[in-house]
């Protein structure tokens, strides 16, 4: 029988996780350690912006020491579109553009509608 060649460095046997092979999955664009997602930025919100809200709102979110467990770029994705559609039919505007505030130390999203 022959003998079995150890896999090379970084590589584990099985497909068990190594640390070369647990950073964050590559996104669409190809930026490594982006996050992907199967929804798409909301109306008027380029995904290269929702992206950097994302990444701007984890950050405020360590800031004033909440936990960011349970925070997904696609949870995030789902609340942008949802607060989009209803602003943008309320004040009938081509977009909307979206801040991150610390308010009463609380990270909140505050919407502008794009006129």
């Amino acid at each position: 029988m022959p003998r079995r060649a150890t896999p090379p460095t970084g590589v584990a046997s099985r497909g068990a996780p190594t640390a070369a092979n647990r950073a964050a999955p590559a996104s669409r664009s190809g930026v490594a350690g982006a996050p992907s997602s199967s929804l798409g930025p909301p109306p008027g919100m380029s995904d290269e912006a929702s992206r950097s809200l994302y990444n701007r709102y984890l950050k405020a979110r360590e800031l004033v020491g909440e936990s960011n467990d349970g925070v997904t770029y696609d949870k995030l994705l789902r609340t942008l579109r949802s607060q989009s559609s209803k602003i943008i039919t309320d004040h009938k505007a081509r977009g909307v553009e979206f801040a991150v505030v610390i308010k009463d130390n609380k990270v909140v999203l505050k919407a502008k509608p794009k006129l």
